[in-house]
């Protein structure tokens, strides 16, 4: 039983989230690549979603989330309001 689960887990590649999620973003987009059959803009794009819905930033910064989802509210207020 162990055996195969030490040998799945070498043969299934790594989480993009996890990777995402740790700064390893060109990995990420390699393996959802590899896992969806993506193009790599559309891989990269969904890697940015993954950072952002989890409280972070594409250009690695990570925020809490109550933070970027004020912010988030602070733009469509000023969308809505042209400001």
């Amino acid at each position: 039983m162990s055996f195969s689960r030490g040998l799945g887990s070498l043969l299934v590649p790594e989480s993009p989230r996890w990777l995402a999620l740790r700064g390893r973003k060109q990995e990420a987009i390699a393996s959802l690549q590899s896992l969806q059959s993506l193009d790599p803009q559309a891989a990269a794009t969904q890697v940015d979603e993954m950072i952002v819905m989890s409280g972070g930033s594409p250009e690695g910064i990570t925020y809490p989330a109550s933070f970027y989802l004020t912010y988030q509210l602070i733009l469509i207020f000023q969308k809505r309001h042209h400001l």
